[in-house]
C-alpha cells in the first residue's frame, strides 16, 4: 500500500536529520556489550515477541547485564523475566504517545544507568533519538523510511517478516547468533499458587485432567483499537462445546475488565459449565493459568501471545490481520495459526481491515476444532512414545 502524505513527510525529515550522524557518528568496531538497554515499550504482544532478543544476548554474551525500557501497559511481560535486571519505566514514550516530558524523564533515566549499548526494537524516529540524547556510546536499532537516523547499526525493515524475527534482525546485524529462541514468560511462584487455588477452589479442576482456557477479547491497547479481531462469540462456543464433548474436563474464560458482557455471551452459548473471569487476575496468575491449559484458543492479542510464550499448546484465530507478522513464534508442534488471507490486506495493523472485510469469509470453529485436536493428540503421541 502506498505511504500517506504524513509518512512520507516523516520518512524525508529523518533522512535528512540523518546526515550529520552519518557524517560525525560513526562507530569504527563495536565493543562486545557489557550494560545494555533494550528499549521497547510497547505492547504486550509486541514485547513478549521480542523476548527472544534477550535470550540470544545473554547466551552470547555470558555475564552481560540486560535492562529493559517499557511502559506501564506491558511492564508486566517483562517484569519476571529472569534473564533482565532493571526494568525502566517508559511511562509516556510508548505506541506513538510521545509527550515532552516522558521523553525528557526517560532519558534522563537512561543517562543515569551509564549504558554502554542500547538496541531499539521499534519503528518510530522519538525512540531513536532517545538514546542518543541520553550520551548511549552505540546504538543499534530498526531502520523504517530513515526512522532509525541516530542508530549506529541501521537495520532494514521491509517486505513480510515475522516481527520477532524483525528484532532478532537488529542481533543479527550485531553478528550475535539467534538460534532456536522463542518468546518467553515466566510466572512467580506466588503467582503459580494463587493459580493453584482458583483451579481448585472456583473452576473445581482436578490435577490430569483437561483444562480448556479461552481469550475471546483483546483488539485494543494504547495504540490501536481493532475489535474486528475478536473471531465471533458462537464460534468460540462451538469450539469449546466440542473440546469439553470430546475430551471431557474443565473451561476457562479470560478477559480484562471490559470484557464481562462478551465473555458472558460466550458462557451462555456453551453446553457446559464454565466459569467467566473478566478483570480478575494479574497478568503473571493469568500465565501460571495457561502452564496447566490443556489447549488455549484465543484471537490476535497479547494475552494469546502470552499462552505461547509459557509453552501451552494454542490455537491462534487471525482476521483482519497477518499471521505472516504476528503469529505465534512458537516451538513446533506448540501452536497453529488459523487464517484465510483476504485480499487489499494491509500488513500492519494500523489502517484497520479491508472495508468490506467480515467473519463470514473467515476462520471456521470446524476448522478451529480440527486444529486443535491435532495440537492436543500431537501431544498424547509424544507422551506415549
Amino acid at each position: 500500500m502506498p505511504s500517506s502524505p504524513i509518512d512520507l513527510l516523516v520518512s524525508a525529515a529523518c533522512h535528512l536529520a540523518s546526515v550529520p550522524f552519518r557524517l560525525f557518528s560513526q562507530l569504527e568496531a563495536m565493543d562486545p556489550p557489557e550494560r545494555l538497554l533494550i528499549l521497547k515499550p510497547c505492547c504486550i504482544g509486541d514485547v513478549l515477541l521480542a523476548t527472544p532478543v534477550a535470550a540470544a544476548l545473554q547466551r552470547a554474551f555470558p555475564g552481560i547485564r540486560i535492562d529493559w525500557a517499557v511502559g506501564p501497559w506491558a511492564r508486566a511481560m517483562v517484569a519476571t523475566n529472569a534473564r533482565l535486571g532493571k526494568i525502566i519505566s517508559a511511562e509516556g514514550v510508548e505506541a506513538g504517545r510521545y509527550s515532552r516530558k516522558g521523553v525528557r524523564r526517560l532519558v534522563k533515566r537512561i543517562r543515569d544507568e551509564e549504558y554502554d549499548t542500547c538496541l531499539v526494537l521499534d519503528r518510530s524516529p522519538v525512540l531513536a533519538f532517545v538514546p542518543w540524547r541520553a550520551g548511549i556510546p552505540q546504538r543499534i536499532g530498526l531502520d523504517s523510511g530513515g526512522r532509525g537516523f541516530c542508530h549506529h547499526i541501521r537495520v532494514p525493515v521491509g517486505g513480510v517478516r515475522h516481527e520477532a524475527d524483525t528484532y532478532l534482525d537488529v542481533l543479527r546485524a550485531m553478528g550475535v547468533g539467534t538460534q532456536g529462541v522463542r518468546t518467553e514468560f515466566y510466572p512467580t511462584e506466588q503467582d503459580r499458587a494463587a493459580a493453584a487455588k482458583l483451579l481448585e477452589e472456583r473452576v473445581k479442576w482436578n490435577a490430569g485432567e483437561p483444562l480448556f482456557i479461552f481469550h475471546p477479547a483483546g483488539g485494543r491497547n494504547p495504540g490501536m483499537r481493532m475489535v474486528s479481531k475478536r473471531w465471533p462469540p458462537e464460534r468460540y462456543a462451538l469450539l469449546a462445546t466440542r473440546l469439553l464433548t470430546e475430551y471431557g474436563g474443565r473451561a476457562l474464560l479470560l478477559g480484562g475488565p471490559q470484557d464481562g458482557v462478551l465473555l458472558e455471551a460466550v458462557k451462555g452459548l456453551i453446553a457446559f459449565d464454565t466459569l467467566a473471569m473478566p478483570g480478575e487476575l494479574e497478568w503473571g496468575v493469568w500465565a501460571a493459568l495457561l502452564e496447566h491449559a490443556t489447549l488455549c484458543a484465543g484471537n490476535d492479542t497479547g494475552a494469546t501471545h502470552l499462552a505461547v510464550a509459557v509453552g501451552c499448546k494454542t490455537v491462534f484465530v487471525f482476521g483482519p490481520s497477518d499471521p505472516r507478522r504476528y503469529g505465534p513464534y512458537a516451538r513446533p508442534g506448540k501452536a497453529a495459526a488459523l487464517w484465510h488471507p483476504i485480499s487489499g490486506m494491509v500488513h500492519g495493523v494500523d489502517k484497520g481491515p479491508p472495508p468490506d472485510w467480515s467473519w463470514e469469509e473467515g476462520v471456521s470453529a470446524d476448522e478451529a476444532w480440527h486444529a486443535a485436536r491435532e495440537l492436543i493428540e500431537s501431544g498424547r503421541t509424544e507422551e506415549g512414545e
